[in-house]
């Protein structure tokens, strides 16, 4: 247990919640040092964009490597 987490399930246990409620209870809180890994609305909006970014570049290069084998495909029944 964190410091935290430990003060946290001191003062339950003080304001006479049952112990094994207590320990559940302070250790699914989460503190303010495991919320700096959280990601926030602002960085999955980020994220959002930048695949969708990466998809328009995926689908630019389907269409490029498509039109260059159509291409090649239609070359070759010419010289056949």
């Amino acid at each position: 247990m964190s410091s935290a987490t430990l003060e946290l399930y001191k003062a339950l246990l003080s304001a006479g919640v049952d112990e094994t409620k207590a320990k559940q209870v302070a250790e699914d809180v989460v503190t303010r040092d495991d919320a700096k890994h959280l990601a926030s609305k602002v960085d999955i909006a980020d994220i959002k964009t930048e695949i969708s970014a990466l998809e328009t570049r995926i689908y630019r290069a389907i269409a490029v490597q498509t039109i260059t084998i159509v291409g090649a495909i239609v070359g070759l029944l010419q010289i056949l």
